[in-house]
């Protein structure tokens, strides 16, 4: 019995010093069940464990990784939206030299919608034309963010929205939606009263021209919502395009109740700014497309 118990003693400690694992025995004559971990695989484990490496799972499939979210806020279409702001600006600016240009009289900063006279002063003492021309501009900025508020929640929040389930989450229904959403936008800003002001090529163009330019600005909307998915970040940028291309002609008096005016200078400035909204609005599709395509099935935004 001594002899026995010493002959297994030493039989499993040897199989235990042969697996190199402490405390695992191997009974000898057994045999391990296909595919399932044997010392070789144990010690493979404890190395690959003790190293801090993992073999990435192979039956992963890769479209079912999810794809980081954008960090920034504007998904990196900063530089866009300045590009933006900045024709709005210069919009601002020309128009306020055509009306000067128009009224055969140099642009007087001092003057402002409610027409004060400049040497009339309040109760303040401050000049009423300064009071004029701050209460006109709260006026306009309210104007702008309103607007800014309710066409983008319609028109992006509720209309893209919807038109996006319609059209499919590929990257052509995303296109769809856009373009769709787009050309409501632009048909938005030419009334009938507009098209019944027509009665030349230039004011035809006008009426032509200014829901193209709104539905190329509308594409670049579309891909700031498609990245932001919020409502606010898109009704401050509409507002201040807003307020930077037809503020200053406002604060200077001129509340047009058409855009269809049949001056040649008008329709200059209209073709220019439509001009240079087309790269952004090129860039905007690429960007509904490539952002879906990056999403894989997952829907992450990217």
């Amino acid at each position: 019995m001594g002899l026995s118990g010493r002959c297994d003693g030493s039989g499993a400690s040897e199989a235990s010093r042969g697996s190199g694992l402490p405390g695992v025995q191997v009974v000898p004559g057994t045999k391990e069940a296909p595919g399932a971990p044997g010392a070789l695989g144990a010690r493979r484990s404890v190395a690959s464990n003790a190293s801090g490496t993992q073999e990435p799972d192979a039956r992963v499939a890769p479209a079912a990784r999810e794809v980081p979210t954008a960090s920034r806020p504007l998904g990196g279409w900063g530089a866009w939206t300045a590009y933006v702001l900045a024709v709005a600006a210069a919009a601002g600016v020309a128009s306020v030299v055509v009306l000067a240009h128009e009224a055969g009289a140099a642009f007087d900063p001092a003057s402002n919608a409610l027409g004060a006279s400049a040497d009339s002063a309040g109760a303040s003492g401050v000049p009423a034309d300064v009071l004029g021309a701050a209460w006109t501009l709260v006026l306009v900025a309210l104007l702008c963010l309103f607007t800014g508020v309710f066409e983008e929640g319609v028109f992006r929040v509720l209309a893209l929205d919807a038109l996006s389930a319609a059209c499919g989450d590929g990257p052509r229904g995303k296109a769809r939606a856009a373009f769709a959403s787009a050309a409501l936008f632009g048909l938005l800003h030419v009334s009938t009263g507009d098209v019944s002001s027509v009665s030349d090529a230039a004011s035809g163009a006008q009426a032509f021209l200014k829901p193209v330019q709104a539905g190329l600005f509308g594409l670049f909307m579309a891909a700031l919502y498609d990245r932001t998915r919020s409502l606010w970040p898109l009704a401050g940028i509409h507002a201040a395009f807003n307020l930077l291309s037809v503020g200053p002609a406002l604060l200077a008096g001129d509340v047009r109740q058409t855009y269809v005016t049949g001056s040649l200078p008008d329709l200059a400035l209209l073709v220019a700014m439509t001009v240079l909204l087309v790269p952004v609005a090129v860039a905007a599709v690429a960007s509904i497309v490539g952002a879906t395509r990056g999403r894989g099935v997952t829907g992450g935004r990217g």
